[in-house]
């Protein structure tokens, strides 16, 4: 899955390219500055997309940390009672 989503990001960087490019050059702007611009929003793009990924795998990464303290804390719950309980039985 992450090769698809990698070349589907691709695919949009480069669409997004083209567009801008064209854009420009329907602008009347001159072939550099067009592909300048075209370059520019490129890089734009690209940047956004790996920003967003890392958002993504940071608040994934903190859920799993989440997920494994409450794990913990639930565990140390169950022993404490499990202790309490055998201390109870213990005295009856």
């Amino acid at each position: 899955m992450p090769a698809a989503a990698r070349i589907l990001e691709s695919v949009f960087v480069v669409v997004l390219t083209l567009l801008r490019y064209d854009s420009l050059h329907v602008q009347g702007a001159d072939l550099v500055a067009a592909a300048g611009g075209a370059a520019l929003a490129a890089l734009v793009s690209a940047l956004g997309l790996l920003g967003i990924e890392e958002i993504l795998v940071e608040t994934q990464t903190f859920g799993i940390f989440l997920g494994r303290v409450r794990a913990a804390w639930k565990r140390w719950r169950c022993a404490r009672a499990v202790a309490q309980l055998s201390m109870i039985q213990a005295q009856v």
